[in-house]
């Protein structure tokens, strides 16, 4: 991938060279307040998978996809990145 970026959080989901190794799609979410939730893993389940997987795969590098760069750095402190 470019610039050396294999793995991406992107609408509640943790992908590694295109293929979901973690999570699930806020898309599926049966509203947009659910569907905003999801994608910012405000469930802590669902954060807790996350951690686990990024604890897992310990990646270099995560690109993360957001609406807004608001979102973006949102999710990369609830990772622990920024």
């Amino acid at each position: 991938m470019k610039n050396g970026i294999n793995y991406i959080i992107d609408d509640g989901l943790f992908i590694k060279d295109n293929e979901v190794i973690a999570g699930s799609s806020a898309k599926k979410a049966p509203t947009k307040i659910e569907t905003v939730k999801k994608a910012l893993f405000l469930k802590e389940e669902e954060k807790l998978e996350m951690l686990k997987a990024i604890k897992k795969y310990t990646p270099d590098k995560i690109l993360i996809l957001g609406t807004s760069d608001d979102m973006v750095k949102k999710i990369a402190r609830k990772f622990g990145t920024s």
